[in-house]
């Protein structure tokens, strides 16, 4: 991987007196701003093994090996990193006759950040490891599966709100939780995906100060229906249609008090199947126009890093 970034930062200046009662608008200021100019790049080697003993366990282990390195100069000063950094994850799952599977799993993960903060401060790289515990549902009566998992996340360097407009590093941060997903067949050509966050995440802002992640919804759900209509050409057009619900989320360092009204939008998608290789699909978002608050990309795990390995399959 490689990323070269260059820009300016915050720009400040000093704005010409404005009389409230009869404003005038325009007057030109000067205001300076800060170059910076950085290459990030990242070289990754990764190697994995799974084992299954006899016709009920199944091991997984994995180890990669990162290297990244970041050069540049912020406003005259030279600015670097050169990190070599392991990563290791294992997991396992008993596979019962009962349709009834649990497993867990530990994982860490390292990705690199290009760019800078507003203080002139390099973003370093982001590292994070989880812990999670689970049960795979896949009963006989049942055409589908529903996953069933705890999950212990600990991530440093992650990118945080600040006053100055431009995110910060700062501290850890620790996301605890539940998640359920659920995949069914309804019918033939008919299928339906459910899923369900909780996630009770806090940040460390200082030594002596931690709140709760700013912008980070305690709830999320997900509903996703789908069919398939066999045409008279014999190609296939799917429909599908859900709704994603964000729930409420808050700043307890810049603005307690205050929450982030919770969002329901609802979606829509049209695939038609050309033949074997070929397809034409249309996505639509947000359907209603509705007008919300968007904070930050919310959370889910596989954009951590850490992901499951493939215990879970």
């Amino acid at each position: 991987m490689k990323s070269d970034t260059s820009g300016r930062n915050n720009g400040f200046g000093i704005a010409p007196d404005l009389d409230m009662f009869a404003p005038v608008y325009g007057t030109p200021f000067s205001a300076n701003a800060s170059p910076y100019d950085l290459d990030t790049r990242q070289l990754g080697v990764y190697t994995s093994a799974q084992l299954l003993i006899g016709e009920r366990w199944t091991f997984t282990a994995g180890v990669r090996h990162d290297r990244a390195r970041s050069n540049g100069n912020i406003d005259g000063a030279d600015t670097e990193y050169d990190v070599s950094h392991n990563s290791v994850n294992i997991g396992a799952m008993y596979i019962s006759d009962f349709g009834i599977s649990p497993y867990i799993s530990y994982s860490e993960s390292f990705k690199p950040i290009g760019g800078i903060d507003a203080y002139g401060r390099s973003y370093q790289p982001y590292e994070a490891k989880q812990t999670e515990v689970g049960v795979k549902l896949e009963p006989s009566w049942l055409d589908g599966n529903v996953t069933i998992a705890y999950f212990d996340i600990e991530e440093k360097n992650a990118l945080i709100s600040d006053a100055s407009n431009i995110q910060i590093q700062s501290g850890t941060r620790h996301n605890k939780g539940i998640e359920i997903q659920g995949d069914f067949k309804l019918a033939a050509n008919t299928a339906l995906k459910l899923s369900y966050t909780y996630n009770d995440s806090d940040q460390d802002v200082s030594d002596t100060l931690n709140v709760r992640t700013p912008l980070l919804p305690r709830h999320q759900a997900g509903l996703w229906l789908s069919h398939r209509f066999g045409l008279p050409n014999g190609n296939g057009l799917t429909v599908a249609g859900g709704a994603r619900y964000v729930g409420s989320t808050v700043d307890e360092r810049y603005y307690p008090g205050e929450r982030i009204p919770s969002h329901t939008l609802l979606d829509l998608m049209m695939q038609y199947e050309i033949n074997r290789e070929w397809s034409l699909q249309l996505n639509a978002r947000n359907l209603t126009d509705k007008t919300y608050v968007a904070a930050p990309r919310g959370f889910h795990r596989r954009l951590t890093g850490c992901r499951r390995w493939g215990t879970t399959q």
